[in-house]
């Protein structure tokens, strides 16, 4: 029985939290901006290692993919 009391005393706190959360579009458009960010991040991690190794000497090739929307 006690049990169920928490389980009908938790759903006024689960309605709570899915009113917090946004609406589908705008989490659509997060999921985007979060991927973007990730790939840029993932760029400067390659880039930030590229540099460190050519620091030390090492013969370093240029990326396998080049950035076309710079030029």
């Amino acid at each position: 029985m006690a049990v169920l009391h928490r389980r009908l005393d938790a759903e006024p706190e689960r309605s709570a939290s899915t009113a917090l959360l946004p609406p589908d579009v705008a989490a659509d458009r997060i999921v985007k901006y979060e991927k973007h960010l990730h790939a840029q991040l993932t760029s400067t991690l390659h880039e930030l290692e590229r540099l460190q190794a050519r620091r030390v000497g090492m013969c370093v090739p240029p990326p396998g993919v080049a950035n076309l929307m710079s030029s």
